[in-house]
C-alpha cells in the first residue's frame, strides 16, 4: 500500500462537483435515451451491435419476467426502480431508458472519485470526467437499455473502492463485498478484474498464505450473498440445479462460446481502445431476419476523428507511462492492465458474428482509469485546459454519430415480426 501520502477524503466540495457532473451529464443522456425509446428499437434484438434491448426493457421495467440468464443472474434488481418510473406513466420502453440514462449519468460522477482517489486535482479530475463522458462507448452505453451500462457503473465502483484503499484508506468489508456481488449479478465475468485486484492488495498487506485465505473469504461471502439474493429470482430453478449440478456447469461452460469466424486479438484491442474512445463511420451488416444491423467495424474515421484517436491514444499511453513509474502504485497499474490484456482474451473466444464493440465498456473501464495516471500529480491549468480541448475534439466526433443513433430507429424494414430473435 502506498501509506506515504494521506488518504483521500472526499468533502463537500467534490460532492457538489460531482452532484453538477452527474446533474449535467443526465440533462444529456436523458433526452437522447428517451428519444431513442419512442422509436422501435427497444422492440427488437439485434438491430445494432448486437444488443437485445428488448429482454432488457423487460428485465428494468417490463410485465414479464426475464430473468437475466447465468450471465446477468441478479439483474432484476434494478426493476423496483424501472417499476417505480412505468407506473408513475413512462411506459415500459420509456421508464428502461429513463434508467438507463441515470446510470450513465453517474458513470462521469464516479470517474471524478476515481481520479480523486488516485490522487487528481479537482480541475484535473472534472475535466477527465468530462473526458469520459463525451467518449463513444459512454454516450452509447448511456441510451441504450441493456445490460453493459450498469455493468460500468459496477465496475467503476470497485476499482474507487482499490484507489481508495490503495491510498491507505480503511474499507468497511460490506463496501467491497457489495461491489462484488453488484459485479458478479450483474455482469459474471467483471468479477475477474475486481477479484484479482482484491487478492494482489490482501497478498500485499498480509503476505502469501493470509492474503490467499482472506481472498478466498472474501470471495466465498460474495457467493453465499449472490446466491440468497438468487433465491427469490431463480427459486423455481434451484431443484433443476441441484438434481443435476455437473449439467447445469455444461450448459453453463458451453452457452459461453459461439461458432462461427472470430475477430482476432489485434482486432479486438484496436476496437476497444480505438472505437470505444471515438466513434468511426457505422458498419451495416446483413443477419438473418432481413435486419442490416449497425456496428462499427472499420477504422473510417474523417480528419476530425482521427486527430482525436491520435490524441485520446497519446493520453493513453502517457498514462500507462505514469502508472508504471509511480512508487507505491505500480501495481494497480499493472492489474489495470491486466484486466484490460483479459477481456481482450477472453473475447477472441467469447463473440458471435464478430460483433466485438458490444463488449466494449468492460474493457473500456480499466482502458480509461489507465489513461487517467497521466494526470495524477500535475497541478496549473494548462493539463486541464489541454483535456478540456480533447473532450472538444471528442464530443464533436461522437455526437453526431449518438444523434444519428437515436433517430435511426423510427421504422425499420426487416422481414420478421419484433423482437425477432
Amino acid at each position: 500500500m502506498d501509506h506515504k501520502a494521506a488518504p483521500v477524503s472526499f468533502d463537500r466540495v467534490d460532492a457538489r462537483i460531482v452532484g453538477a457532473i452527474i446533474g449535467i451529464a443526465a440533462l444529456i443522456y436523458l433526452p437522447m435515451a428517451w428519444r431513442l425509446s419512442q422509436g422501435v428499437f427497444l422492440d427488437y434484438w439485434n438491430l445494432a451491435f448486437d444488443f437485445d434491448p428488448e429482454k432488457f426493457v423487460a428485465a428494468y421495467a417490463g410485465d414479464y419476467n426475464y430473468r437475466g440468464e447465468f450471465r446477468h443472474a441478479l439483474i432484476m434488481l434494478l426493476y423496483p426502480f424501472g417499476f417505480v418510473l412505468r407506473e408513475a406513466g413512462l411506459g415500459a420502453k420509456g421508464a428502461a431508458a429513463i434508467l438507463t440514462g441515470v446510470l450513465g449519468a453517474l458513470r462521469p460522477g464516479l470517474i471524478y472519485l476515481c481520479v480523486r482517489a488516485i490522487g487528481g486535482t479537482r480541475a484535473i479530475s472534472a475535466a477527465m470526467a468530462v473526458l469520459f463522458a463525451v467518449s463513444g462507448v459512454q454516450i452509447i452505453l448511456a441510451i441504450v437499455v441493456e445490460s453493459y451500462g450498469p455493468a460500468m457503473d459496477a465496475l467503476l465502483l470497485g476499482w474507487l473502492l482499490v484507489f481508495l484503499r490503495q491510498g491507505g484508506a480503511t474499507l468497511r468489508p460490506g463496501w467491497t463485498i457489495g461491489a462484488g456481488v453488484a459485479n458478479v449479478g450483474i455482469t459474471l465475468s467483471n468479477i475477474s478484474q475486481l477479484g484479482l485486484a482484491h487478492m494482489a492488495q490482501e497478498i500485499a498487506q498480509f503476505g502469501v498464505r493470509r492474503g490467499l485465505v482472506r481472498t478466498v473469504v472474501w470471495s466465498a461471502t460474495i457467493v453465499l450473498v449472490a446466491t440468497i439474493l438468487a433465491v427469490p429470482i431463480w427459486y423455481d430453478l434451484w431443484a433443476e440445479v441441484l438434481a443435476d449440478p455437473l449439467q447445469t456447469l455444461k450448459e453453463i461452460y458451453w452457452a459461453s462460446f459461439f461458432a462461427g469466424p472470430k475477430t482476432g486479438a489485434l482486432g479486438i484491442t484496436g476496437i476497444f481502445t480505438m472505437m470505444a474512445a471515438v466513434s468511426p463511420a457505422y458498419s451495416f451488416i446483413d443477419i438473418p431476419g432481413g435486419i442490416s444491423m449497425w456496428d462499427f467495424r472499420e477504422l473510417v474515421y474523417t480528419p476530425l476523428g482521427w486527430a482525436t484517436v491520435g490524441l485520446w491514444l497519446g493520453l493513453l499511453v502517457s498514462g500507462v507511462w505514469m502508472w508504471l513509474r509511480r512508487p507505491g502504485w505500480r501495481m494497480i497499474g499493472l492489474l489495470l492492465l491486466a484486466s484490460f490484456s483479459f477481456n481482450v482474451l477472453m473475447h477472441t473466444s467469447f463473440q458471435f458474428r464478430n460483433s466485438i464493440y458490444i463488449y466494449a465498456g468492460h474493457s473500456f473501464v480499466p482502458l480509461f482509469l489507465l489513461a487517467a495516471g497521466a494526470v495524477v500529480g500535475v497541478r496549473g491549468w494548462k493539463l486541464p485546459a489541454a483535456i478540456y480541448f480533447l473532450a472538444a475534439m471528442m464530443a464533436a466526433a461522437n455526437f453526431p454519430s449518438a444523434l444519428q443513433f437515436t433517430t435511426g430507429f423510427d421504422t425499420v424494414n426487416v422481414s420478421c415480426k419484433a423482437p425477432c430473435k
